[in-house]
């Protein structure tokens, strides 16, 4: 089988009337090396499928762009590319943030209440100066959340 040339002028109008067997040369001819890119970074199956395909809709979007200065194979790989950083980007900004409802249900029971008691500041802070006990210099408020504490001066 004879290699087809990507390159053509008139191969390249034909991409961009959106000439469907000009199309399906081109994914007969590049899916395999895409592919095989994708899972040569790392990437799972699904994923590579994923990006290939996210490529190869990006290519019909921007033909008409494609000057011809270049091989299409370079195109495609500098679309190929930058799907893959903006996949990573989203990835690493997916894995930074916990959503909300995990730090909740980790943080509150059923009911609500706190699964972990609050910090018992007796044993946790001493006034340093006078030597006595914290009790004197804060007092938490028992009947508001756990989160709220009144400052009340300490008397000698």
């Amino acid at each position: 089988m004879a290699q087809k040339d990507f390159s053509d002028p008139a191969f390249l109008e034909r991409l961009r009337k959106r000439d469907q067997a000009a199309l399906a040369e081109l994914v007969d001819e590049y899916l395999p090396q895409l592919l095989h890119a994708g899972r040569g970074m790392g990437f799972s199956p699904e994923e590579a499928d994923d990006l290939v395909q996210s490529v190869f809709t990006a290519l019909i979007e921007s033909v008409g762009r494609f000057q011809g200065r270049s091989h299409i194979r370079t195109f495609l790989f500098g679309i190929f590319y930058n799907k893959v950083s903006e996949h990573l980007r989203e990835k690493q900004k997916a894995q930074q943030f916990d959503p909300i409802d995990e730090l909740m249900e980790s943080r509150f029971d059923a009911r609500g209440n706190w699964r972990q008691p609050g910090i018992d500041l007796e044993s946790n802070f001493s006034l340093r100066k006078s030597g006595r006990s914290s009790r004197n210099a804060w007092k938490p408020s028992l009947k508001r959340s756990a989160s709220r504490f009144t400052c009340v001066k300490s008397r000698k």
